[in-house]
């Protein structure tokens, strides 16, 4: 089964209310009227590693997408527990991301960096890297425009894998 990342905005005072209720988390993201805001389908793992050159962590903010922010609960979402990201972390994110355009972006991919490391969804090698580049800066600039919305508005954010 695929792990699909996802994103939807949130109110800070959302943001609180899931924090301190985490048990309506599943309600909130799983509502049948509301789709995510945004989907990076499987090149969360990669934009993470190119933008931090870790698989899991990184200096913030440019690890959100993995790390950072707070975790609502301890509900399995899909894939582990969703993360809150405040409007305050969006803007930082959103600003830092702003900086690296699709030249700069592209210039950090290494398909053995991606494949020593293990970087979902693998098979890294197996691909063209004309095509894999493609792939990651697509969703690159998806994750970009959902930031700038959500700074813009001073939304937060609710990331999560299913």
């Amino acid at each position: 089964m695929s792990m699909m990342y996802c994103l939807r905005l949130a109110t800070d005072k959302e943001v609180s209310e899931l924090l301190a209720n985490p048990d309506t988390v599943e309600d909130w993201l799983f509502d049948d009227q509301v789709e995510p805001d945004a989907e990076l389908g499987k090149s969360w793992h990669g934009i993470h590693f190119l933008l931090t050159g870790s698989q899991w962590q990184g200096d913030e903010p440019y690890c959100f997408l993995l790390a950072g922010g707070q975790t609502i609960g301890d509900i399995d979402v899909g894939y582990g527990p969703a993360r809150a990201l405040t409007s305050d972390q969006v803007k930082s994110f959103e600003k830092a991301l702003a900086e690296i355009d699709g030249d700069d972006f592209k210039a950090r991919y290494d398909r053995e960096e991606l494949t020593k490391n293990e970087i979902y969804p693998q098979g890294w090698k197996h691909s063209k890297d004309d095509e894999n580049v493609a792939f990651l800066s697509s969703n690159f600039q998806t994750l970009k425009e959902f930031l700038h919305a959500a700074a813009k508005e001073s939304y937060g954010a609710i990331l999560w894998l299913q």
